[in-house]
């Protein structure tokens, strides 16, 4: 997802590994899903900023329903 005041911070912009259970395909799939909550009413967008920065795997096993915890190949 762009966050675009997050994007323009340097401190926001650093590699994320792909590799693990925790890597940037998992990331990518909770900011997807913040994306369409916030787009459809569903979630304020500092919420979302707030939980993508704050502690992000906290946010997706806040968030993400149990079924979609399946190993990233």
């Amino acid at each position: 997802m762009v966050w675009e005041a997050a994007r323009a911070t340097p401190r926001n912009l650093w590699p994320q590994p792909r590799a693990g259970y925790w890597g940037s395909q998992r990331k990518d799939d909770l900011e997807y899903y913040l994306y369409g909550r916030v787009c459809f009413g569903g979630l304020p967008l500092e919420q979302a900023r707030h939980d993508i920065a704050s502690n992000w795997v906290a946010a997706f096993q806040h968030y993400r329903p149990p079924a979609s915890n399946q190993t990233v190949d």
